[in-house]
């Protein structure tokens, strides 16, 4: 009932007034610590916690939570059958019994030690239907950390409960053994628990780092998905997808100064995906293969200067989940089957929402990485970058590149556009011609007269090529005009089947 902790505190934790008073002192001097270090997060829901002084002496050794939080625990498991028979109905006599069991074991103990939500698993440990306890059972007889063993029960305790995120700080609160603890010490060793307990299959993580039991269905399902193969370049390829298809999507990079896209190359880890280009976006992730880290990585890219070298760090963990990935989705393609019992099916179809979940989070890390990447440009970091947002990050630092590639873009004073042409073709007037020729023109000129002078042939489609890649970057409309002023200035003739062409057939 909802009254069940009020219950609990008059019949089995009434104190005597030393330990009233020791347990007010203690209160007094933990009340700070005690809000943050029972504050869930992670998108969890929050339960109550201690009120006042009162409250705290009231309830030690318990935490509030642990009463609302049970309370949800059985009624969850009594829901999926975990009880047996007449036990089905769990109430406020079951709970009351079980947190008096728990209270004789911590009577005698330092007023320090508070209640582990693990210890309420011994309270119901016989009442449950023994598949269900068979491999918390054997990892008692298997595991050496007791750490890892409490983890397994409270993880089993909270498997149904809805709106209760198991994340490492959430776990580390169930599991809290006193106020006074050195916090980062304590979710490291929970980390390791938790890490011994995914490795043998115990438990399995999911999107965002959440933990989960996983009974023995669950259990014999992530085992096949572990030891499903996939192809060893698989987990690179998903990386290359997600880095260049899902988050920049577009391979061209608009310049500022004349608004025309440029096409760059894709790397990964050094490894060019697709075809080559004049310059390239070359992402170095956790993934490579070629030694790159934080101490290298400056001088490394010294001898990429056609690359922006965007690093995202060391994190080996992206790719596990990548290979997650691509194993679950070859397990669910190969084992999906009308055939399959009910159970199984289920455990498959939250394998599928669990996978969606896991990419979702990857792309979000990825994003994420890319904002808080470093990136270098021939041997040097790029500090003047703000933006977080990927694109926008990549484009800025791309466009300083394309500045490096292309040397003679400057040679353009002019942001050619269609009219430029028209205008060009269809003047008279030999005032827009009395200048000399332009460096641009002269660029041009000097291509065809080397084509002529080893007697190869000058297209229009030829001109466009050679001008657009580096050191070169000019746009097509831009060759055109060009063209057309050495044209207008009869330097150049334009022909098409041996005919020479007048400026009503060039601009057709």
């Amino acid at each position: 009932s909802a009254n069940a902790d009020e219950v609990i505190q008059k019949r089995l934790l009434l104190k005597n007034e030393e330990s009233n008073k020791l347990l007010i002192d203690i209160y007094s001097k933990e009340q700070n610590n005690v809000k943050t270090l029972l504050k869930f997060n992670d998108g969890s829901r929050q339960y109550q916690t201690y009120r006042d002084a009162e409250h705290f002496v009231n309830t030690y050794p318990f935490i509030p939570y642990q009463f609302d939080l049970f309370q949800a625990s059985i009624k969850a498991l009594s829901d999926h059958n975990a009880f047996i028979g007449s036990q089905q109905s769990v109430g406020e006599r079951s709970m009351l019994g079980v947190f008096q069991q728990v209270a004789k074991t911590y009577a005698e103990k330092d007023l320090n030690n508070i209640v582990s939500f693990s210890q309420m698993y011994e309270g119901i440990k016989d009442v449950l239907q023994s598949n269900i306890q068979s491999d918390i059972l054997q990892a008692e007889r298997s595991i050496d950390s007791p750490l890892a063993k409490d983890i397994l029960k409270a993880l089993f305790l909270v498997k149904y409960v809805k709106g209760f995120h198991a994340s490492v700080n959430n776990i580390a609160i169930l599991l809290l053994p006193k106020f006074d603890i050195d916090l980062t010490a304590f979710h490291k060793q929970v980390q390791e628990a938790l890490n011994l307990l995914e490795s043998q299959t115990y438990i399995q993580r999911t999107a965002g780092d959440l933990y989960e039991y996983l009974t023995n269905q669950e259990k014999d399902v992530e085992n096949e998905v572990k030891s499903t193969d996939i192809d060893p370049t698989a987990p690179g390829e998903l990386l290359a997808s997600y880095l260049f298809d899902e988050i920049l999507r577009d391979a061209k990079v608009k310049l500022d100064s004349n608004n025309q896209p440029y096409e760059f190359g894709k790397k990964l880890d050094d490894n060019v995906i697709g075809r080559d280009k004049d310059f390239y976006v070359n992402f170095i992730t956790p993934l490579n293969a070629n030694s790159v880290s934080t101490a290298n990585i400056n001088m490394w890219s010294a001898g990429r200067p056609n690359d922006l070298i965007v690093y995202l760090g060391e994190d080996k963990r992206l790719f596990d989940e990548l290979r997650l990935i691509k194993k679950t989705e070859k397990y669910i393609q190969t084992t999906n089957s009308p055939a399959l019992d009910e159970t199984k099916k289920r455990i498959i179809s939250d394998k599928a929402q669990q996978n969606q979940d896991r990419k979702r989070a990857v792309l979000n890390q990825l994003k994420e990485s890319i904002g808080d990447a470093k990136m270098f440009l021939n041997g040097s970091e790029m500090t003047d970058i703000g933006t977080k947002d990927p694109k926008n990050k990549i484009t800025q630092g791309a466009q300083q590149l394309i500045k490096t590639i292309y040397t003679n873009l400057k040679m353009l004073t002019v942001d050619f556009t269609e009219a430029h042409l028209q205008r060009i073709i269809q003047s008279q007037d030999d005032v827009l011609f009395k200048d000399g020729l332009h460096e641009m023109e002269v660029e041009v000129l000097n291509r065809v007269q080397r084509n002529k002078a080893a007697h190869e042939r000058t297209t229009i489609k030829s001109l466009i090529d050679a001008f657009y890649i580096r050191p070169y970057g000019w746009y097509q409309i831009a060759v055109l005009c060009i063209i057309a002023k050495l044209y207008k200035r009869n330097k150049i003739s334009l022909k098409q089947d041996g005919n020479n062409l007048d400026d009503k057939a060039v601009l057709d």
